[in-house]
């Protein structure tokens, strides 16, 4: 393509609330342009790079089966629960919604496709647009409002398929970060309702939003909000002392309680009341510890689950919150309880009364001991659930998520014995223009950008010097026309602008090989050649160029 015109141009300057290097490259280069708060036009740089990306994802999945569908975003709205459930947007008309996953239309196409054994597995692949709620205009492609996502969904006759495909989608976005050279780790993460295992690729950058945890010890990783641990466990008092409700007026939290009584975090407890698909639960936690809301949702099995609202709680107790307790919560209210709960003796919690606490409370004599489980929030220093090393804390950028799903009702096949057996779904996504943001800001310089070859938008930058010079437009030609004949994507930049300006503009635009004709380099014998992430330039004759060109992508493919 001839870059006067390609339609983009580059700036000076990004605008001033980019908060990092490698948006403001893109926004420099002309590879975005802002349109609104967290909305950004691709340009037809962006766009090159795009479908790049994506194709390479296609050609590491395309042996394995896996077809590309153009899929609807636009679901039918059946019920309420579908755009909770789905995390996705209701139109004007309520007639449908803007899906946040294509799990619905698979289901409706497998439904219709798989009858018998023979027809499995079936592997579909698309790619969408996703929408935020919260954008973070300053980061760019990293946090868009809209943005480009591939999807794939396996869908096997039992558990061993569902392992084979899952574990060939993973080995295939291991290698598109390797290839990328993006720093990355797998961590297990959250299946939901609907899933029975998840992990998930997370760029090790500090600018991510996805907290999560990992063991020095051991290696286990986990996003933290369904991380595993174990808590330090303290020698608990001989024997139980008569309970007591004691007056701590406008003492809310938990650090002040233990303050006020002169007893140890881990001797407090946390009480919140939650709506659970529109019914009251209460939960309780030690004083040291959070609520983790993906483990209560799980462990409650609803599909939605909110913090209920200070003046809803008070309807329902006649407690301010801050004083809650699990005793005498009204009959209707489930409690569930983290395991470390238990096991306490003489405790505090909230005496469900206004600013009063009570303290020296048991399980068995004062209430009996609730359904247990792990609904805690792991944390930094916690102790690791395989081993007795201390979790560290850190923020990742969410690339890549997998997630095995749950057997699903109507979904069924007839096998070889005509017996009625379930399918085995998986699910995988890789946030595409997230995964390019994460390049640009792994690549790049002072100068721009610096694309890695296989999402380059261009493998090759020609520059013409001195255009109007009758040898050195011939020779452009001809390499031009020798390059697309190779099917080599090239920019040729046949702009008349002084060498300086085309020069800066190449290192912005990060295109991994520059060609530069000049008068000066047809008088050495050829063109000179630079790759974008070395300082120095070689003459060769235009035959090397291309060997050395067809070298360059060859040591790219695995």
């Amino acid at each position: 393509m001839r870059q006067s015109q390609l339609g983009c141009r580059t700036y000076r300057q990004a605008p001033s609330q980019i908060q990092l290097p490698g948006q403001a490259m893109l926004l420099r280069a002309g590879y975005l342009e802002q349109v609104g708060h967290g909305l950004w036009a691709y340009t037809p740089l962006l766009q090159r790079t795009v479908q790049r990306l994506c194709d390479l994802i296609q050609e590491r999945l395309s042996a394995a089966g896996f077809g590309l569908w153009g899929l609807p975003i636009l679901h039918v709205l059946k019920t309420d629960q579908d755009t909770q459930v789905q995390g996705g947007l209701v139109l004007k008309e309520g007639r449908y919604y803007i899906g946040g996953t294509s799990l619905p239309v698979i289901h409706s196409l497998a439904g219709r496709r798989i009858q018998s054994h023979r027809d499995l597995p079936m592997y579909l692949l698309a790619v969408r647009q996703g929408f935020a709620q919260q954008p973070r205009p300053g980061m760019g492609l990293l946090y868009a409002r809209e943005f480009t996502v591939l999807e794939a969904y396996t869908l096997d006759p039992d558990p061993s398929g569902l392992e084979r495909s899952y574990q060939a989608w993973l080995k295939a976005m291991v290698d598109i970060c390797q290839a990328l050279c993006v720093p990355y780790r797998l961590i297990d993460s959250d299946p939901g309702l609907d899933g029975t295992f998840g992990q998930c690729l997370v760029g090790t950058v500090g600018y991510g939003d996805r907290p999560y945890l990992s063991c020095p010890g051991c290696g286990y990783g986990s996003t933290q909000d369904s991380a595993r641990s174990r808590l330090d466990e303290y020698p608990q008092d001989q024997q139980p002392l008569p309970r007591e409700d004691v007056l701590g007026e406008g003492l809310v939290s938990t650090e002040a309680v233990a303050g006020f009584l002169g007893i140890p975090l881990w001797k407090t407890t946390k009480t919140m009341i939650l709506d659970a698909d529109g019914r009251p639960v209460a939960v309780m936690v030690r004083g040291d510890c959070q609520v983790s809301m993906a483990k209560a949702r799980r462990a409650l099995g609803c599909k939605r689950l909110d913090l209920l609202p200070a003046a809803k709680v008070k309807e329902l107790t006649g407690v301010d919150i801050g004083y809650l307790g699990p005793i005498g919560l009204p009959s209707d209210i489930q409690l569930i309880a983290d395991r470390y709960v238990a096991g306490r003796v003489n405790f505090e919690c909230g005496a469900n009364r206004t600013n009063y606490h009570a303290i020296n409370v048991n399980f068995g004599r004062d209430l009996p001991l609730p359904r247990l489980e792990d609904i805690k929030q792991a944390e930094p220093g916690h102790i690791c659930h395989q081993c007795d090393s201390r979790l560290e804390g850190h923020n990742g950028l969410e690339i890549a998520h997998l997630r095995m799903l749950a057997p699903t009702d109507g979904l069924e096949y007839v096998d070889a014995s005509g017996a009625k057996k379930q399918v085995f779904v998986g699910r995988y996504t890789i946030g595409i223009s997230r995964l390019i943001g994460l390049v640009a800001e792994q690549h790049h310089d002072q100068a721009g950008l610096s694309w890695p070859i296989p999402v380059a938008p261009f493998i090759v930058h020609l520059i013409g010097l001195n255009l109007e010079d009758t040898g050195v437009n011939q020779a452009c030609t001809r390499i031009y026309q020798r390059l697309l004949s190779d099917r080599i994507q090239v920019l040729y930049d046949d702009r008349p602008m002084q060498a300086g300006q085309k020069f800066a503009d190449s290192d912005l635009l990060g295109i991994p090989i520059r060609l530069t004709v000049s008068k000066r380099s047809l008088a050495a014998g050829g063109l000179e050649w630079k790759h974008r992430s070395r300082p120095q330039a070689t003459t060769v004759t235009l035959e090397q160029a291309i060997s050395m060109v067809h070298e360059a992508i060859a040591g790219t493919r695995g």
